[in-house]
């Protein structure tokens, strides 16, 4: 990306205010497949800044000069498998709840990501500023019929699939794409030990968006929760959206959203609150097998000023590259 010769802003604070913006003169970003060759980029001074790392990652470029931001949700957004209630085995809420039960999510919190991050993230994740709406597991009024799923309880998950009529399990396709391969691997051996084979049907991003759009997944599919914002759309638990992949048409969910977006009108505290209250009823339907989510790690060299670890400087505004600049004298000083 280059400037715009006729680009309209300058900078409106700070020592810089009323220079011409951007700063840079072009921005590149690097579209590098291979994690060892990224990692070999951002180490060499290659490449400036580097966003998405794991903590698997991060164990690679500690070591360096690099400064450090971390963060365990974008946007308050979680990764749900939701399972279509329109058709069996999931239209049985002991099936749908049987999958919950046998994943243990304390473990793959504690095995990927050192036991820092986030195990409920359906039908939202936790993100600061939208705090009042989430329901936090150690909260006293978090139902225990709900608490229960977050829980690892596999011989109750095969009473529940046998009361079901599937005491043998079942074999069941999940949409996903090569990069979520490694992630449900761990969830397919979790359900594997009660019967249920889980087919990992690897599909292009683009197909599977198509997909998506009309609904032709087979039984299990991913997609976000969407920004923390919008949580008065409600997409992945109601409505026509793309997002609704659950086939989910609950008049009890239906009238809350109802009930709470007129609220959202006057009152965006309120409606944080209804959406909270709601939460306790969505978990314990059992929709979805909500992602566990652990810390992500920006890493950008110190000569890359007037930058703090952004990601947005605004909802939905990914440009901040026009307040960044390099100090170039800082960069041959320290051999790059």
């Amino acid at each position: 990306m280059v400037p715009n010769d006729n680009y309209w802003m300058k900078n409106p604070v700070g020592p810089g205010k009323g220079d011409q913006l951007p700063y840079i003169d072009d921005f590149r970003i690097l579209i590098i497949p291979d994690l060892s060759t990224r990692l070999a980029a951002l180490r060499t001074g290659t490449v400036d800044r580097m966003g998405g790392l794991n903590e698997e990652d991060r164990g690679q470029v500690q070591n360096l000069e690099l400064k450090e931001l971390a963060y365990t949700s974008l946007h308050g957004r979680g990764s749900p498998m939701l399972m279509r209630i329109d058709r069996a085995p999931f239209d049985d809420i002991r099936v749908r709840r049987a999958m919950n039960l046998v994943i243990d999510n304390q473990a793959m919190l504690d095995g990927l990501y050192g036991g820092v991050g986030q195990i409920n993230t359906y039908p939202a994740s936790k993100i600061n500023p939208y705090e009042t709406l989430y329901l936090d597991l150690d909260a006293p009024d978090f139902p225990e019929a709900a608490r229960e799923l977050y829980e690892y309880h596999p011989d109750k998950a095969k009473e529940l699939l046998a009361e079901a009529g599937y005491p043998d399990g079942f074999k069941i396709e999940i949409l996903l794409t090569t990069t979520q391969v490694d992630y449900y691997s761990i969830v397919k051996d979790y359900l594997s030990k009660v019967g249920i084979e889980l087919v990992l049907d690897v599909r292009d991003g683009g197909v599977i968006s198509t997909m998506h759009q009309k609904k032709e997944h087979a039984a299990i599919a991913i997609t976000t929760t969407g920004p923390i914002a919008q949580f008065t759309s409600g997409f992945t638990f109601q409505g026509v959206s793309r997002y609704n992949l659950a086939m989910v048409d609950d008049p009890v969910i239906n009238q809350a959203m109802a009930e709470m977006k007129l609220v959202a009108l006057t009152d965006q505290f309120k409606a944080m609150e209804m959406f909270r209250e709601m939460t306790k009823y969505i978990v314990q339907q059992a929709y979805a097998i909500p992602n566990v989510i652990g810390p992500r790690y920006i890493y950008w060299w110190p000569w890359l000023r007037a930058y703090s670890g952004e990601n947005a400087v605004g909802y939905d505004d990914y440009n901040w590259q026009q307040w960044i600049w390099i100090d170039q004298e800082m960069k041959k000083s320290r051999g790059f």
